[in-house]
């Protein structure tokens, strides 16, 4: 009996402490040509504040359209698509809305947006000099955006979940779409 509880009380511990390194977790779906430097990516932006899980797919993979569905079922948090991949969605439904109170987390306001029925839902990449960007192989002839998906545990109010208060997807988005000087 009291081996049973000696160990019990060596589990809790370490169990606890996996569940709170989670708490920082944001994870991140690229679409890309050519093959993401993830362990770059993590690199640049895993602080105390971030832990990155990020996975990409090449949009003419025969895969990508399963990568990208596990990734929306594992409620991942921003979503880089090319202009076509967000024809094929149906983005009222997955991306939140960029509008005035979810633009306010952000430190600038001078996007250029995807819209669709004049919502804004996803900010345009290949137009600026954002950070991110050196972490993505733009297409020629496509845009690329980023979006934050409703069913992200990091975005607050405007999640599909209740109680959601982390707003761990906004700061990251925030970082990502820095511009460099």
């Amino acid at each position: 009996m009291k081996f049973n509880k000696l160990a019990l009380l060596l589990f809790i511990p370490p169990l606890l402490s996996s569940c709170s390194r989670q708490s920082n977790l944001v994870k991140i779906f690229i679409s890309s040509f050519k093959d993401v430097d993830i362990n770059a990516l993590k690199a640049e932006f895993n602080s105390n504040i971030f832990s990155i899980e990020a996975s990409y797919s090449e949009p003419n993979s025969f895969y990508y359209p399963f990568q990208y569905n596990t990734a929306r079922e594992k409620d991942y948090d921003l979503f880089v698509l090319r202009d076509e991949e967000f024809l094929k969605a149906r983005i009222n439904e997955i991306f939140i809305e960029f509008n005035e109170k979810s633009l306010s987390y952000f430190h600038s306001d001078s996007y250029t947006f995807y819209e669709q029925n004049n919502i804004k839902y996803a900010i345009k990449l290949n137009d600026k000099n954002y950070k991110i960007n050196k972490f993505i192989t733009f297409e020629e002839s496509h845009d690329y955006y980023i979006g934050i998906a409703k069913k992200s545990k990091n975005c607050g109010e405007f999640s599909i979940y209740s109680n959601v208060t982390s707003l761990l997807a906004f700061n990251f988005l925030d970082l990502l779409i820095t511009t460099y000087e």
